[in-house]
């Protein structure tokens, strides 16, 4: 072969000579990453059966491992066991995972954490972890979340599960709305309308526990269980709670026995209704204006330990005479109306408690006349 046709033969061959080198090279690569990948492996498994030896056994010749008492005997992998005999790597536990959360939320607000008194209202709170946010908060005695997503039962559960900061919120009633750190609440009601508060509504009342004057006047509440969360109430309207249908009476407000709880009240409304038991007025020193006018009351029992009572209204009762005349040798400074029409004639809203009481409804407010 002479020399030209030699340059030929090589210029046409080297392709395909660098393409078995390329091949040959790749093959010898993998060669040495699987030596390597079997090296680490077999350095893993030493370890691991270095850390099982490490182990007591007991007499079965199992690892003991600590911590696993019990009289479960169903037999462990290599890798539960290497769980608990080997310290994890530092991970991030849910908790602190939630924690992160929370606080990342409360910057996203502006929510000055430290403070005492926080405000929360309009942003939806339904999606997150609200108790865990309140953890997070450290100093927060009033929480105010009004329209935060939440129906009754969810706000008044949060309030449940924190007892020892005030939850403000606004209950949604059938017809009222009510802010729960209001101090005075009436609805307002009269004979005319034609639409009543019941039981199963006014059982929230009892998160507005800061209430000093309720009216709840002409309406279907026969279950008071909520007063007893109610200790600054000092003036109650509870007249007329009867309720019909038909021209037929289906239930009276008979039963004042959780009034025990509001031992502050000054003024006093009941007429209207089918109450003969008194014995609430026992725990009530301060009474000043006290009307039982149209129930079934007979006896001046528990009539006769009211030291600063200033106006008895008695319209239309089983209470005797003699019963009468006892107790204004009681109260000679008192005025008593015994007979008359109307519950509330011969003056008896007039005055100056009375328009105490018309302000504090009608504003939302304590008039000093019942601050303490």
């Amino acid at each position: 072969m002479d020399r030209e046709k030699l340059y030929k033969f090589i210029i046409c061959a080297l392709p395909a000579l660098l393409l078995i080198a390329i091949a040959l090279s790749s093959i010898f690569s993998r060669a040495r990453v699987s030596d390597a990948e079997e090296e680490n492996i077999i350095t893993e498994e030493e370890q691991r059966e270095s850390r099982l030896t490490d182990l007591p056994v007991d007499e079965t010749g199992i690892p003991d491992i600590p911590g696993d008492e019990g009289d479960d005997t169903s037999p462990r992998s290599v890798e539960e066991i290497e769980d608990i005999a080997t310290p994890g790597i530092a991970t991030v536990s849910e908790q602190e995972l939630a924690e992160q959360a929370a606080d990342a939320w409360i910057k996203e607000h502006g929510i000055y954490a430290p403070s005492e008194y926080i405000d929360i209202s309009h942003i939806d709170i339904s999606d997150v972890d609200i108790d865990m946010i309140i953890s997070r908060l450290p100093n927060v005695k009033r929480l105010v979340m009004c329209d935060c997503g939440l129906d009754n039962n969810g706000y008044a559960a949060i309030q449940d599960r924190h007892p020892d900061i005030k939850i403000v919120w606004e209950i949604v009633l059938s017809h009222w709305t009510i802010r729960t750190d209001v101090v005075a609440f009436s609805t307002f009601k009269t004979t005319a309308e034609e639409f009543y508060l019941e039981n199963d509504e006014a059982y929230y009342l009892k998160y507005c526990n800061e209430l000093v004057a309720l009216d709840l006047g002409h309406n279907y509440v026969s279950d008071l269980s909520f007063l007893e969360y109610m200790p600054e109430l000092k003036v109650l309207i509870l007249v007329d709670n009867v309720k019909e249908k038909d021209g037929e009476t289906l239930r009276h407000l008979t039963d004042l026995s959780e009034l025990k709880y509001v031992p502050k009240l000054r003024y006093l409304e009941i007429f209207a209704n089918n109450v003969s038991d008194l014995s609430f007025l026992d725990y009530m020193p301060d009474l000043e204006d006290l009307n039982i006018s149209y129930n079934s009351v007979s006896s001046i029992e528990h009539m006769q330990n009211m030291p600063k009572i200033k106006k008895l209204w008695m319209e239309h009762t089983y209470i005797s005479g003699a019963g009468v005349s006892t107790l204004r040798q009681l109260y000679p400074n008192a005025r008593i109306v015994s007979s008359g029409e109307g519950s509330i004639d011969q003056g008896w809203r007039t005055g100056e408690r009375y328009r105490a009481v018309r302000r504090m409804f009608f504003e939302n407010v304590i008039d000093d006349y019942y601050r303490d």
